[in-house]
């Protein structure tokens, strides 16, 4: 390697050299979340909670969330959806790609959509799993403060510039799940009717 092919690679490094300490000397503070998920709302609209979910300490140990609510709502017409949100008070969302299709789970399709809920924009995945019968929709999207992305890779450019604007890098994690057999239309249908009521309602936990 002539010094002249070595130039571009040297400038790499000095470039992305600063980057990597920061990111591995900076201090973060861990921030608090607004409100308790043991106060969300049990009615959001015209869904009602029809259960909730408590992870073993070995899914806890895998997705370290600070907090998490798991719960099981029913829609008007007996629609039923599954909400996970996860709070990381300082970063390390486990990747939902790597849990989910790394334990038996096939992707049917996969899109990028934006929709805007009271005005304010989401970037979220839709994507319909099936494992054996069982197929799911789902809705899903990583959130730092006002900001949402349907990427991990999105997610880390947010984290550093939340951690050297704000010295934050708290973050969440969003699923909204429909299971079905055949009726992909009417699953669809109920995983957006859910999120217009759902979305608003995280303002008053989450931290922005």
């Amino acid at each position: 390697m002539t010094a002249f092919s070595r130039r571009p690679y040297l400038l790499s490094v000095l470039v992305l050299l600063p980057v990597v300490l920061f990111i591995h000397l900076h201090e973060n503070v861990a921030v608090p979340q607004v409100r308790s998920f043991d106060e969300f709302p049990a009615r959001l609209g015209d869904w009602r909670q029809a259960g909730s979910e408590t992870f073993s300490a070995e899914t806890l140990d895998i997705l370290h969330p600070t907090a998490y609510l798991s719960r099981f709502y029913v829609g008007p017409n007996g629609e039923r959806v599954h909400l996970y949100l996860g709070y990381h008070g300082k970063g390390g969302i486990h990747s939902p790609r790597n849990c989910l299709l790394g334990s038996g789970w096939f992707q049917e399709s996969r899109t990028e959509k934006t929709v805007n809920i009271d005005g304010s924009p989401i970037h979220l995945v839709e994507t319909v799993l099936s494992k054996g019968n069982v197929r799911t929709l789902m809705l899903y999207w990583f959130q730092m403060r006002d900001k949402t992305m349907q990427s991990e890779y999105a997610l880390k450019i947010q984290e550093i510039i939340n951690s050297a604007l704000y010295s934050r890098r708290d973050e969440s994690f969003v699923r909204i799940s429909v299971e079905f057999l055949d009726d992909a239309e009417g699953a669809q249908e109920a995983a957006y009717s859910f999120l217009e009521v759902f979305q608003p309602v995280t303002k008053m936990f989450i931290p922005r």
